[in-house]
């Protein structure tokens, strides 16, 4: 496990990223802060996270810019702090912001449940809907002309 700075995300089952903290102890603020009876969010958050991605860093400073940059970016639904003030919006970051934007590999630190998949549907090929159409429109001009035959 890892135990140095990091800047770490909680997903929830849609894949929403819904809180962005940082730490210099990944380990220790993931399985001993949060998601315990004692962690600061409310219940909720760690009832909605479904798995936690983290990005290591190299120190204090390069974990507290990441995670600046990351909650204005996403304005994350649990992130209180931050989020209303619009000192750092993602576009006036200029050069840093490509920095940090290059920063974002996140790496699974930890699964609490399955992601939504969503219910496959099975799509007709641009050349099956073209074979559909023209048959149906076949039909309808043929029922026409039985239609005006009848009538």
């Amino acid at each position: 496990m890892y135990k140095g700075y990091a800047v770490y995300r909680f997903l929830d089952v849609n894949k929403n990223i819904i809180y962005v903290g940082m730490t210099n102890n990944a380990y220790r603020r993931i399985f001993q802060q949060h998601f315990t009876k004692n962690g600061h969010l409310p219940f909720e958050c760690y009832n909605l996270a479904a798995r936690v991605d983290i990005i290591k860093l190299n120190n204090n400073l390069e974990a507290k810019g990441l995670e600046d940059y990351l909650i204005n970016k996403y304005r994350p639904r649990f992130n209180k702090r931050d989020k209303e003030k619009d000192i750092f919006i993602t576009n006036s970051y200029g050069a840093l912001g490509e920095f940090y934007s290059k920063m974002e590999s996140w790496r699974t630190f930890r699964v609490l449940r399955p992601f939504h998949i969503p219910k496959q549907t099975n799509k007709l090929t641009f050349k099956e809907n073209i074979i559909f159409y023209i048959i149906l429109t076949i039909a309808l001009i043929g029922g026409l002309y039985i239609y005006s035959k009848f009538k």
